[in-house]
């Protein structure tokens, strides 16, 4: 629900509780009392145009009954029947009649917040606010609302100095805030007199409200980038930070807004302008505490829900978050649904056609394809954009304009990027003579007294975010919050700074990033992080269509006793693989009770507990996802690795995958003779799960050959030959060979004669590298059909230690 729709809703309870008490309490009698009444039941059966008429006639009554100014003043405000000035009006005189009255204040302070049509208007009525938030605080210490302008107010000067810098002569900022300490008097006199800047007085220019941008001469630092701080202090420019004023703003803004919920609990703004100073300031966990108070009010909100699922996902509890933001997702409008729901935001040019094919479908397969862990019953990717696009909404939203955050220029780069490494605004006004230049055509009859200091502070800002190899730049050009891509003036071009225009041109700067980085993401597991390291072979499946897949993989083991036959873990593994049009094809679970120690293998400097899983699969290419956790969640392991599947089934001679093994041996029974051993073939085998093996150990290589051709005899006659050869960076065939057999290089060799009954054969071979040097080979294993003279060849790099 929008702040704005929320606020009319409560108003309206307001007005019909006062019109209850006003219609006990009124003192006056007859005709009078009884347009009152009748005004009064009126507006609570929302016939309003009869309301304002009963008011109106009472009124002509008695010119000085202030209430019936009041109550006219609220229909006119509030109700279908707006008219703003009309109700100013009659406000107006509710005041001259009864200037005290707390409850008129506070409707002339719900007035002064009507969105100003430009920022000097804006700034008037701004100072007016807090004048009268002051006065009515002065006469009713609880008073609720007063407490949560002033905590409005407080949250714009944290939103503005969070992560504001300033230049000297580039930036102006009023040395009498910095100079305040936390326990002086809310605002210094200087905050809101004139004068209170130094220098000359404001120049106007009837022609030019705010000069250009373009008049800022960024040459002066000799510098193309305009927006390129780390340049400017290279060069030593002075960059002054202002977070101690935001960090001031955030207590004062927290003291007010809390007082305010304190005098009324039901306030639901507040909760909004409290938690997004709460997230501002990246407090996750002060912002769930305040939605567990939200909650009592509010329970099917889908604004609770939806900042319950950020607050979560922010403070670690990603399985909250997962139940939040479905509930959310639940009792919001379809309106706002579809906005978590589309691809819009993030999806890469080359697939919008075919997710305008199958929205539904084409969805279901990106998230799936973007899950950074399959073994958690949530998609971490998915929970991060439905975060963003909170994060986005709760700061960007411009609710004057109608425009929710997802809406704006910097709420879609948050979408798609994520928070930036750097935040930064720079409020780039010069002096007060150079940089601010105010239009008679603006100020009109204005009382320029009311204009603050603020006001000179506020001109020409920029929101400068930084993503490491990109950066985005704002501007913020009619200084009302409102910040879009930045565009150099048209004069740039016409004072010949051409090349100067387009460094800085982030409308056009932004579509070549879009089209290079779609979006940003990078998970990090929770808990203590491993490598499980694990290697892939593919087989010519025995159900025909498919391939056998084989993913055998290790798992780290820092210490363990060989006398024990288990080591005391318990532990989740998964093996997932997606395929290139990002459907989940395989996924196989299962938790391990114990590992048993037959199945560790020492290396120099770690221990592998070994193991595999086969799987059917389509022929193509792939994405493999090992994943391992323990129960406790305190280790945690994702590897992801791109294979390609052969095509087993098309015709000609082929070889399969080279199987890397630390043993294989016949099995009689066809049962594996170790714990971590498969069975293909009638061979036992313990497969490798990554290309480390000890000179000291001999290797064990396990492949098919398919489609031989049967002789006369209906037998095959092939020839194996493998090698062993140090690892050759040089170009094409001629390096490889030379690499075994010239230049003094060690290697080793097999070449084995075969024959057989069947065109499809399994062979497996055992290579001695007892005498080469520790480093990096290529293994080679070529098969040639001496019937036809056909040959195949895998290759496979690995590591001697």
């Amino acid at each position: 629900m929008a702040i704005r729709d929320s606020l009319g809703w409560r108003r309206k309870l307001r007005l019909s509780a006062l019109a209850v008490l006003v219609a006990l309490s009124y003192p006056v009698l007859g005709q009078e009392s009884d347009l009152m009444t009748d005004g009064i039941l009126a507006f609570r059966e929302d016939r309003f145009a009869d309301a304002a008429q009963a008011f109106e006639q009472a009124v002509g009554l008695n010119p000085d009954n202030a209430e019936a100014h009041f109550l006219l003043a609220r229909v006119y405000f509030e109700t279908p029947l707006r008219d703003v000035k009309r109700a100013g009006k009659e406000l107006d005189r509710a005041l001259e009649i009864d200037p005290e009255n707390v409850q008129y204040l506070v409707a002339r302070l719900e007035q002064l917040r009507v969105e100003a049509n430009n920022f000097f208007v804006e700034k008037i009525r701004e100072s007016k606010r807090i004048r009268l938030a002051l006065k009515i605080l002065s006469m009713d210490s609880t008073n609720a609302f007063a407490h949560e302008e002033m905590g409005l107010l407080h949250i714009r000067d944290f939103w503005r100095y969070r992560n504001a810098v300033s230049i000297p002569k580039l930036a102006f900022v009023n040395p009498d805030y910095e100079r305040a300490i936390p326990e002086a008097n809310e605002f210094d006199a200087g905050d809101f007199e004139p004068g209170s800047a130094p220098g000359a007085p404001v120049t106007f220019n009837p022609t030019n409200p705010i000069r250009p941008y373009s008049d800022f001469d960024a040459n002066i630092f000799n510098l193309d980038d305009e927006f390129n701080l780390d340049r400017f202090a290279s060069q030593g420019v002075a960059i002054q930070d202002l977070s101690k004023r935001a960090d001031r703003a955030y207590a004062r803004a927290v003291l007010h807004l809390e007082k305010s919920l304190e005098s009324d609990p039901r306030r639901r703004t507040v909760y909004e302008n409290l938690l997004r100073v709460h997230v501002l300031r990246d407090e996750p966990m002060k912002a769930l505490g305040l939605l567990d108070r939200m909650f009592q009010y509010f329970p099917e909100d889908a604004f609770l829900w939806m900042n319950l699922g950020y607050a979560h996902y922010r403070s670690g509890n990603s399985s909250a978050a997962a139940v939040s933001f479905k509930r959310a997702l639940e009792v919001m409008s379809d309106e706002e649904r579809s906005v978590f729901e589309t691809l819009d935001f993030i999806l890469p040019e080359d697939e919008r056609r075919l997710y305008r094919e199958d929205p539904a479908g084409y969805s279901s397969r990106f998230w799936t394809s973007k899950d950074p862990r399959y073994l958690t019953p949530y998609n971490e990717r998915r929970l991060e954009h439905q975060a963003r696009i909170v994060y986005a909404d709760l700061l960007y939203a411009a609710p004057d304009v109608k425009k929710r955050g997802w809406e704006t220029d910097r709420g879609r780069i948050l979408i798609r990027y994520g928070q930036p490494q750097a935040d930064v605004t720079w409020t780039a006004t010069g002096s007060v003579n150079d940089r601010m230049v105010i239009s008679t055509a603006v100020l009109g009859t204005m009382d320029v007294t009311d204009f603050s200091a603020d006001l000179v502070e506020d001109a020409n800002r920029y929101n400068i975010w930084e993503y490491g190899e990109f950066r985005f730049v704002f501007e913020d050009p009619f200084n009302n919050g409102r910040f879009r891509f930045y565009s150099p003036p048209a004069d740039a071009i016409s004072n010949g700074r051409v090349d100067q225009a387009w460094v800085n041109d982030y409308q056009i700067k932004s579509k070549e990033i879009f089209r290079k980085h779609p979006d940003l993401y990078e998970y990090t597991p929770p808990g203590r992080q491993v490598d499980i390291p694990f290697l892939v072979s593919s087989f010519r499946g025995m159900e025909g269509t498919t391939a056998d897949v084989y993913v055998q993989y290790g798992i780290p083991v820092t210490e363990y006793d060989q006398n024990e036959n288990l080591v005391e873990v318990t532990a989740n593994v998964g093996t997932f693989l997606i395929n290139d049009s990002r459907d989940l094809v395989v996924e196989r679970r299962k938790t391990l009770y114990g590992l048993n120690t037959a199945q560790i293998v020492g290396f120099d400097d770690l221990n592998l507990w070994v193991s595999s899983e086969r799987v059917s699969s389509p022929s193509g290419a792939h994405e493999v996802s090992m994943e391992f956790e323990t129960a406790s969640g305190g280790t945690v392991a994702v590897q992801r690795r791109r294979v390609t599947i052969p095509d087993f089934n098309r015709d000609g001679l082929l070889v399969s995958d080279i199987m890397l093994s630390y043993r294989v041996e016949e099995t009689p029974d066809g049962q594996p003779l170790g714990g971590a051993d498969i069975v293909r073939n009638t061979l036992s085998i313990m497969p490798a799960p990554w290309s480390v093996f000890s000179v000291q150990q001999p290797l064990y290589l396990y492949f098919e050959v398919y489609n031989l051709v049967l002789g006369a005899d209906n037998r095959t006659d092939f020839e194996v030959e493998a090698t062993l050869s140090p690892k050759d960076d040089r170009k094409g065939l001629g390096g490889f060979v030379k690499g075994i057999f010239g230049g003094g290089d060690k290697g080793v060799s097999i070449t084995t004669p075969v024959t057989g009954s069947t065109p499809d054969d399994n062979q497996y071979l055992i290579l001695d590298a007892t005498s080469q040097e520790p480093g990096v080979y290529t293994l080679r294993v070529r098969v040639r059909d001496q019937l036809t003279g056909k040959t195949a060849e895998r290759t496979t790099d690995l590591f001697l230690q």
